[in-house]
């Protein structure tokens, strides 16, 4: 009887994974593109997002009891800058429900991020003020 229930367990825990890896979702929010002044010259509006990464599941949001595994819902929105390299920097907890629980591996995802800066006269440009929203959920 200990084998079956190992067994089942051991399915439980798989299928268990298979969910976390598919239980974060990004969205990124547009924001309006700025409008220049006469006196500044035009560029391409916004990066173009080459490579992201997923944050992972935090093991605080995730509660075991002997019969079920349930996961905790929320999100995190975050403000900030895109270098000239296109690696995002002065990145910024703006909101996030529960406090405490998910900002680090939205930090640490949104650090794996590479973009194309826009580009003015031939030359890559910082971008600042963006804002991506991470959200965690059970699906």
């Amino acid at each position: 009887m200990n084998t079956l229930k190992e067994d089942i367990m051991k399915y439980l825990l798989v299928a268990f994974l298979l969910t976390l890896i598919t239980a974060c979702s990004v969205t990124t929010i547009a924001r309006p593109a700025p409008r220049p002044s006469p006196s500044v010259p035009v560029m391409t509006p916004e990066p173009t997002l080459l490579k992201y990464k997923n944050p992972e599941f935090p093991d605080a949001a995730i509660t075991k009891t002997s019969s079920s595994v349930i996961l905790q819902n929320g999100w995190v929105l975050l403000q900030y800058n895109v270098d000239e390299s296109g690696k995002p920097v002065d990145i910024k907890v703006v909101d996030a429900s529960p406090k405490g629980l998910f900002e680090e591996a939205s930090i640490e995802a949104l650090q794996g991020w590479e973009y194309q800066p826009p580009m003015k006269d031939g030359r890559r440009q910082p971008m600042s003020g963006l804002h991506n929203l991470f959200t965690f959920k059970m699906m």
